[in-house]
């Protein structure tokens, strides 16, 4: 297979590409096949994941699998107090991250956003208390160990939240047809339609940035739960 994509009109769209003759394209041309769907938004999450399935020659930017790697996990230091890490393999949940720089975004944002604190995250044990202590969002336990039970209790309750935990299930109508999707941020996990037999499994970064994208751009209103 030489190239996937996906138009209105593929007789035109063809036409095209024998015009243009990109690398030969013409001379490598020998016969064609097709998939029709319901709306946009199903042909380019289905051109998507073909594309990665057969890796075609002309399709350069959508052939490389984007593959998360990095995962949400949790330990005690010396000390005895809980802090976040991370994992090269599915540990507190399956929400993955395409970097670790992502994930240590994520992780400096879910410790501020819960009062927990950002210094003994990062192992660093100072004389004075952390930033987030100064404007009260913090209880001290970078400078007093003695908070330790009552610091790690509300570590593992910010941990168990279920917006940690779970999955996000994202559903809206799109031309009047309902549509879910499950994700977890990074990856698309499922996308299924309640009127076409459209049910795809996806483990793609590429593919959940597609979706949201297009929801974004197309102004179609979505609701999330978890």
């Amino acid at each position: 297979m030489i190239y996937i994509g996906k138009s209105n009109n593929i007789s035109n769209r063809i036409k095209t590409h024998v015009r243009l003759n990109y690398k030969y394209f013409k001379n490598l041309f020998y016969s064609f096949n097709f998939q029709g769907t319901p709306d946009e938004l199903t042909a380019l999450l289905l051109e998507s994941k073909e594309i990665k399935f057969n890796k075609p020659l002309f399709n350069k930017k959508l052939r490389r699998s984007k593959k998360s790697n990095f995962f949400l996990s949790y330990s005690k230091n010396k000390n005895d107090i809980f802090y976040l890490s991370y994992t090269n393999s599915p540990s507190i949940n399956s929400k993955s991250f395409s970097s670790q720089k992502a994930l240590l975004l994520f992780i400096n944002d879910f410790l501020i956003d819960n009062g927990l604190c950002v210094n003994i995250n990062r192992n660093t044990f100072k004389v004075r208390p952390c930033f987030q202590h100064h404007i009260g969002n913090c209880m001290g336990i970078c400078i007093n160990n003695n908070l330790k039970h009552a610091y790690n209790k509300k570590f593992l309750s910010a941990i168990n939240n279920k917006k940690v935990k779970k999955f996000q299930s994202l559903a809206f109508c799109l031309n009047g047809i309902n549509y879910k999707a499950l994700y977890d941020g990074f990856f698309l996990r499922k996308f299924y339609s309640s009127k076409y037999s459209i049910k795809f499994n996806y483990n793609s970064y590429d593919e959940s940035s597609i979706l949201l994208s297009y929801l974004r751009v197309n102004e179609v209103k979505y609701e999330i739960t978890y």
